[in-house]
């Protein structure tokens, strides 16, 4: 074995094709690199970028204990991270541990499934690599656990773990170092069980002398611990702590091209701020802007009649009591590849004091949807069950005519809700979206705010002042961006006056027997 392995820096742990072949490290990953070992800058301290990550502020040449590396989406954090417990594994001082004791590096996210991109590299880059591979003691677990054995015999083990409240899941061990990853999703103490301040008072006395605890991420909500330490100490580096933050461009310009950057900034601004440039960005903002929606209002709250060759869809958000019960009637007006569609017809009910009769509001919605060819309407999961039973109980219409409607459930993931609100938000911003001049429809979409959670980036349809309205046409829209109806049918092409009377002599002619047909010539009518 070859017991030179502690003295690999690493910088070229990350970027020798021996290791872990990050060849194309950028000036400002390779600063990262040197920085998290209190290694000298040199010559890279002279590339802007790299002076920008540290705020202009050169580091002390001092292995800190504590490092916040806040970068761009596709910078190499989780690599980063997994090199670093690697050789923190080879090389901190572990003299006066009992033969007995474990060791561990804990790879620490908000769930496992979080941190265990990390492992994942770690785990497949030991494999493949002739001069890692000789360090493995087993072939790794599928529960996320990586077993080295240092030059010196200690046994390290390297784990995803998931945080606990008081950092339960880190004690009573020995560590090595430990890797907080996407650290700036966990909240503080006050906040979030799984919470960044109680984790890293459990860990920081048990720490081996050389170990330290790195912090890669992407920023997050400005609040929470990562926000306040970084607002507090990144340009002011000590051999505490050090805080390096970098853009797209500054740590993968190959993936960061100008399109992506445009495309990323017009279709998700929270993104781009957190995804990109790697700032803290606002917990909550609205979705849809109001000229955007004038942008797609026509000029009238009128339904429009029913068209000749187009599809329809109906969907509906059912309520009884303090929401409204809405419906949408949606057609396609424009073919791929840049559809349009239209909202001809935009219909709520509204509880007056009284809750809403299911029955009457869906012998209403059966008359509604009958002009545009339709008795199928798609809701969600509330009460299909109960509404499906009285559709099919509805009461003939005023002219004696029966009423049929069926209820076809949507049921829909968190991540299906999500995708459909980002089509309609989409569609708004490019103007491909009409909507009849409904002054309570633009009301609900202008609430509806984007939230940033620990779970991610969601949408709130949030009450309105008087507590009575829950932007109750949102879900209906939400619905119908899932069942998006088809292009018009083709018109079937114009007739030819001439063509069809002289196709007229022909079947004419065809018709009589060859008797006739010479008779007919005879007289001159052939």
């Amino acid at each position: 074995m070859d017991d030179d392995i502690g003295s690999v820096t690493l910088e070229t742990l990350l970027t020798s094709p021996d290791y872990f072949a990050l060849e194309k490290a950028t000036p400002t990953q390779r600063a990262a690199f040197r920085a998290i070992e209190g290694r000298p800058l040199g010559e890279l301290w002279r590339y802007q970028r790299v002076r920008e990550a540290f705020r202009n502020v050169r580091p002390p040449e001092v292995k800190p204990f504590e490092f916040i590396w806040l970068a761009a989406i596709r910078g190499a954090k989780s690599l980063l991270a997994s090199a670093a417990a690697f050789k923190m594994a080879m090389t901190v001082d572990c003299s006066d541990c009992l033969v007995s004791d474990e060791i561990r590096i804990p790879i620490v996210s908000v769930d496992k499934d979080k941190a265990r991109q990390t492992w994942q590299h770690l785990a497949a880059t030991m494999q493949a690599r002739p001069k890692l591979a000789r360090y493995l003691v087993k072939e790794p677990t599928l529960e996320g656990s990586v077993l080295v054995r240092r030059p010196d015999g200690r046994i390290v083990e390297i784990l995803v773990t998931a945080g606990r409240r008081a950092g339960s899941s880190l004690v009573s061990r020995w560590l090595a170092g430990v890797v907080f990853d996407e650290c700036a999703r966990m909240q503080d103490a006050e906040d979030a069980v799984v919470n960044i301040e109680h984790n890293r008072q459990a860990v920081i006395g048990r720490i081996r002398p050389g170990g330290q605890i790195i912090y890669p991420s992407s920023p997050f909500q400005p609040d929470g611990p990562i926000y306040n330490w970084t607002t507090e100490f990144w340009g002011k580096p000590t051999q505490d702590l050090i805080v390096m933050r970098a853009p797209g461009k500054s740590v993968n310009p190959a993936y960061w091209t100008d399109e992506r950057i445009e495309q990323l900034r017009r279709r998700d601004p929270i993104a781009y701020r957190t995804d990109y440039l790697a700032e803290f960005a606002d917990s909550e903002y609205g979705a849809f802007s109001a000229d955007d929606i004038d942008a797609c209002m026509r000029q009238s709250d009128a339904a429009l009649e029913p068209m000749p060759l187009h599809a329809y869809v109906a969907t509906m958000d059912p309520a009884t009591r303090s929401n409204a019960w809405t419906l949408m009637i949606l057609t396609c007006t424009e073919a791929p590849p840049k559809p349009k569609y239209s909202i001809v017809l935009a219909r709520q009910w509204v509880p007056r004091g009284e809750k809403l009769s299911p029955l009457t509001v869906l012998n209403e919605i059966a008359d509604t949807i009958r002009p545009y060819g339709l008795d199928e309407v798609y809701t969600d999961q509330w009460s299909v069950d109960a509404l499906s039973e009285l559709a099919s109980t509805l009461q003939p219409a005023a002219d004696g005519s029966s009423r049929s409607i069926s209820l076809t459930e949507e049921n829909r993931t968190r991540e299906d809700r999500y995708d459909a609100m980002k089509t309609l938000q989409l569609m708004v911003e490019d103007r491909r979206l009409e909507f009849p001049r409904d002054p309570v429809l633009k009301q609900d979409l202008v609430r509806v705010r984007r939230r940033v959670t620990a779970a991610g980036i969601k949408f709130v349809l949030p009450r309105s002042g008087d507590g009575h309205r829950h932007a109750d046409y949102v879900p209906a829209l939400e619905l119908a961006m899932g069942v998006l109806p088809p292009p018009p049918a083709p018109a079937a092409p114009a007739k030819d006056p001439e063509l069809e009377r002289a196709r007229a002599l022909v079947r004419d002619k065809e018709g009589r027997n060859a008797l006739e047909n010479a008779a007919l010539r005879l007289g001159g009518s052939l």
